[in-house]
């Protein structure tokens, strides 16, 4: 994922954002969120325009090995 992605890649997650959760930042993608994970993953997906159409990000908890 690249720097230039990070703001439509915020907006799409804040707008299937679920009561109660944390609103997302750019932390989410690159602070303090990802400490203890490794082989974090972002997955985004664009349509034929290259306009920003989805995005998963995976990692692996390191404390006990949970994906």
């Amino acid at each position: 994922m690249e720097q230039d992605d990070h703001s439509p890649v915020l907006a799409l997650i804040r707008e299937d954002r679920l009561p109660g959760q944390p609103v997302a930042d750019t932390h989410l993608l690159t602070g303090r969120a990802r400490e203890g994970l490794a082989e974090v993953t972002t997955l985004v997906v664009s349509d034929a325009g290259d306009q920003i159409a989805g995005v998963v990000q995976c990692a692996v908890r390191t404390s006990d090995e949970a994906a």
